[in-house]
């Protein structure tokens, strides 16, 4: 009994889905999951999966080495270990395979690649004088990102900018306006003159 006990351990460990043991292999699960994934905001960013096999329970049993693939090696790349690698901005699929079974996990990319400004031009305002900026995203791909967030800063005294976007001049002379997302960022002078 005792070695029929040993034999067949050695068999989950060799192969997990061999059905082996009191609870049968029911698929393969990858980790980390989705909602438990850092985003992937550059180029060359990596986040290493596992795969394992689950019981009907949906409970881990073992690790195992599935095949790796990805549904879009322009926006993620995967190894044999399944360390996945951003490429470029876009959705794509990883895919562990193992025998029969598969496991699924979506990934995005967004590599924010520039900031727009408008206007996009130095500005002079009067004191007091307000001016509305607007800041668009763009990726890698040059398509719009409408939901990146922006960081509005001021350096230097003569303007201030709240977080919408709104400059506001404050005292003469001349600042300049930092609008930043992600890692890019665009620079805007302002100069600021008596009434």
């Amino acid at each position: 009994m005792k070695r029929a006990m040993t034999i067949c351990l050695l068999a989950m460990a060799l192969a997990p889905l061999s059905g082996c043991g009191p609870r049968g292999m029911a698929g393969i699960e990858i980790r980390p999951k989705a909602n438990e994934i850092m985003p992937l905001d550059r180029r060359g960013k990596s986040i290493q999966f596992s795969a394992g096999a689950v019981d009907k329970n949906g409970l881990w049993v073992s690790i195992v080495k599935p095949s790796w693939t990805s549904s879009d090696d322009s926006v993620v790349t995967v190894d044999v270990t399944g360390n996945v690698t951003a490429v470029g901005s876009g959705k794509a699929e990883v895919t562990a395979t193992l025998k029969q079974l598969t496991a699924k996990v979506p990934l995005e990319v967004s590599i924010v690649a520039a900031v727009e400004l408008d206007p996009a031009e130095p500005i002079t305002l009067k004191l007091g004088e307000e001016r509305q900026f607007k800041a668009l995203v763009k990726d890698d791909r040059g398509k719009a990102m409408p939901g990146a967030k922006v960081t509005w800063t001021m350096q230097g005294y003569a303007a201030d900018v709240n977080q919408g976007g709104l400059v506001r001049g404050q005292a003469v002379g001349e600042a300049v306006l930092l609008a930043q997302s992600s890692h890019e960022s665009t620079r805007i002078k302002i100069t600021v003159v008596d009434r």
